[in-house]
């Protein structure tokens, strides 16, 4: 299994219930700058807040890519404390480790996984754990 050629995706898990949860952006803004995105899962493709994202390969190796928000172009995946989000600010690299299944990957970084950090409500919110084992699949977009 290859890791994600550079291009435009969409990236989910599978929830508790097996449903595809699409990662997007939380309804709550942080009125910092430069601005920064929650990324959350949703359960529809079709949510406002569901973005595509685009791979650009990284300087960590074949496998390593910087990860952009298509709905916020100037948005990337970068790691704040154990949160992934998307920064207007940073840019991180990380690694899209295959996985068991044909196009599924466990994203992680230099020394921690992402996961879905389930909160209230069915809320999950990406994050960074050395026990992270979540598995994102990607969808073209």
């Amino acid at each position: 299994m290859m890791a994600p050629i550079s291009g435009v995706y969409r990236i989910y898990f599978l929830d508790i219930n097996k449903q595809k949860a699409y990662l997007g952006f939380s309804i709550i803004e942080i009125p910092i700058r430069p601005k920064f995105y929650t990324v959350v899962g949703y359960r529809s493709e079709n949510n406002p807040r569901v973005s595509k994202w685009t791979f650009t390969q990284g300087t960590g190796g074949p496998d390593s890519y910087k990860v952009y928000s298509a709905k916020h172009p100037n948005a990337a995946m970068a790691a704040r404390g154990n949160a992934i989000v998307a920064s207007e600010g940073a840019v991180d690299t990380f690694t899209f480790e295959a996985a068991e299944v044909s196009n599924s990957y466990r994203i992680k970084n230099a020394s921690n996984k992402a996961w879905m950090l389930k909160l209230a409500d069915g809320i999950t919110q990406l994050h960074l754990s050395p026990n992270g084992a979540e598995v994102f699949y990607l969808e073209p977009a």
